[in-house]
């Protein structure tokens, strides 16, 4: 084990970021703790008083819910890929456990919309750790006219995975992958402060081609524009914050006026691709040109 001055917390952030990148490795509690340079003798205790858990239960919930989302959300995966992608050497031992912990087979996960919910809306105490309030730099940029394919979702904030699976769904069969075509989220409200029933996000894929589109989609542009942009590496749950930084610090200071069009994000890195501590998006604040 190496030495090192690393603060008890740094420590854990290590091991946590080991874990976060190699979700299918199950370190024993000697590697993971010679990771964060700590005694395992002290590791354990430390990492439960920081996560409130213990490592074990740490990485079976991480484990478990990057299966969960995956079921979700990769419909070309196969519970068998699942199985062996998130460390499990059988199909029956990752069966039982995901039946364990969700009261439901892996199979029929799939089409639980209530339990897919839960999922984007309560996700495990020990998957996200709290975020600290580190903020990148931001730059002004120009924006350039970008035509897109539109799904609108409209009600409740806590139904929003209803039209993201069919946003996914549709955009699949037509062979617009995030690999080829861009992906962006647009704001039109605020989930914490407008009415359930008026909230409404757009759900847009660029459109490099034509396709066949439901009645849900729409063809439209986010126009060419001057926007502040902020690059956020971590998890949803502290994007909130760092949109709160680009309106409360960084726009009074900029003495810049917001724009026409509403804020929206491009989403550059994808979970369950990367870890949601490694997760990239980019945070457009459009500008007024006066």
């Amino acid at each position: 084990m190496q030495t090192t001055t690393l603060t008890a917390k740094e420590r854990i952030e290590k091991a946590l970021s080991f874990l976060d990148a190699h979700p299918e490795c199950i370190p024993t509690l000697a590697e993971i703790s010679d990771i964060a340079h700590c005694s395992p003798y002290h590791f354990h205790r430390l990492f439960k008083a920081y996560t409130g858990s213990t490592v074990q239960s740490f990485i079976a919930a991480q484990r478990l819910h990057r299966a969960a989302f995956q079921l979700a959300f990769r419909p070309q995966l196969s519970v068998l890929d699942i199985a062996l992608s998130n460390g499990y050497q059988s199909p029956e031992g990752f069966s039982r456990a995901f039946r364990k912990c969700y009261q439901v087979s892996a199979k029929a996960y799939r089409s639980d919309k209530i339990k897919i919910r839960q999922l984007l809306n309560h996700p495990p105490k020990t998957q996200e750790r709290a975020m600290t309030s580190n903020f990148s730099s931001v730059e002004c940029v120009y924006f350039s006219s970008l035509k897109i394919y539109e799904w609108r979702h409209r009600g409740l904030p806590t139904h929003i995975s209803d039209s993201v699976l069919a946003f996914i769904a549709w955009r699949k069969t037509q062979g617009l992958s995030p690999s080829r075509s861009r992906t962006f989220n647009i704001f039109y409200g605020d989930p914490n402060i407008v009415d359930n029933n008026t909230y409404s996000l757009g759900l847009a894929v660029e459109r490099i081609r034509s396709v066949s589109t439901p009645p849900e989609v729409k063809q439209t542009e986010i126009p060419g524009q001057y926007c502040a942009r902020l690059r956020y590496i971590g998890p949803d749950s502290g994007l909130d914050a760092q949109i709160r930084h680009l309106y409360q610090d960084w726009l009074p200071t900029s003495q810049k006026k917001t724009g026409t069009f509403p804020l929206f994000i491009e989403r550059v890195a994808f979970y369950p691709e990367v870890s949601k501590n490694q997760m990239i998006t980019d945070i457009y604040l459009p500008l007024s040109s006066e």
